[in-house]
């Protein structure tokens, strides 16, 4: 059980470290696009307008990524435990090898 549990939380792991990942990309790229109206003072601040409105619905949207991970991670190891626990049960043994 202990495997299952690692790679249950390794995937968790994947989820969220690809989110910051694709994140960071994201800022980065919005970042990139916004210098190239810097000296263009009329749309300059139109830009910076429209990287604000953007930055927060990009960030909630990435919030809400891992929030919804972490619950999902949440009600799987609760799953695991009560699956753990049936298993020990019915073998017995008190304890699981996997």
């Amino acid at each position: 059980m202990k495997r299952v549990r690692g790679f249950i939380d390794l995937v968790f792991d994947l989820v969220d470290e690809t989110s910051r990942l694709v994140e960071r990309t994201h800022d980065e790229v919005v970042a990139r696009s916004v210098r190239r109206f810097a000296p263009v003072e009329p749309v300059r601040t139109a830009a910076k307008v429209v990287t604000g409105v953007q930055g927060v619905i990009a960030g909630t949207v990435f919030k809400t990524i891992r929030g919804v991970n972490g619950a999902a991670r949440f009600s799987v190891n609760g799953a695991a435990d009560v699956v753990e626990v049936s298993w020990e049960r019915r073998r017995g043994t008190g304890h699981m090898s996997c």
